[in-house]
């Protein structure tokens, strides 16, 4: 008298779970990433007091830069502790995930030749994408922890 056990079905089973829990992972991840290039892209620094034109100094800049009196019209606040001239700073960051064999990276980056300058530059009073990391990381390893736990 002997116990035969078909184990095909329970393995059959554990892969689609794992399949699933892939799943999860990949969606956490990749909203994960995006969440650090939300914050990356427009970070809650105290702002320094913007610089209040009226609309007659305004027009009074635009006449000037006109006539070559002045270069350039000034620039009014911002986000960054930098001042962000082209834009293209901001507009290249990305966030995101990618696959690295069975392991899920979420990565958050800034695609201009001149970011590692704002981020590793000037005792890096100007960087964006790793106070972004500090800020979120305890928040993401909380989410991935309770996913893990189902």
């Amino acid at each position: 008298m002997g116990l035969k056990l078909d184990t095909s079905g329970l393995l059959k089973g554990l892969g689609e779970a794992d399949m699933k829990m892939k799943a999860a992972v990949g969606v956490y991840c990749d909203v994960a990433g995006k969440k650090l290039e939300k914050w990356a892209k427009n970070p809650p620094y105290p702002e320094k007091p913007k610089a209040q034109y009226t609309d007659k100094q305004l027009i009074l800049f635009k006449v000037l830069a006109k006539q070559g009196k002045i270069k350039r019209q000034p620039i009014q606040g911002g986000p960054y502790k930098w001042k962000d001239r082209s834009g293209r700073a901001r507009q290249t960051i990305q966030g995101g995930m990618e696959w690295q064999g069975a392991k899920c990276r979420t990565f958050v980056s800034g695609n201009v030749d001149y970011f590692e300058y704002l981020e590793f530059a000037h005792e890096k009073k100007y960087a964006v994408l790793w106070p972004a990391i500090q800020a979120n990381s305890k928040k993401m390893l909380e989410g991935m922890h309770k996913i893990l736990e189902k």
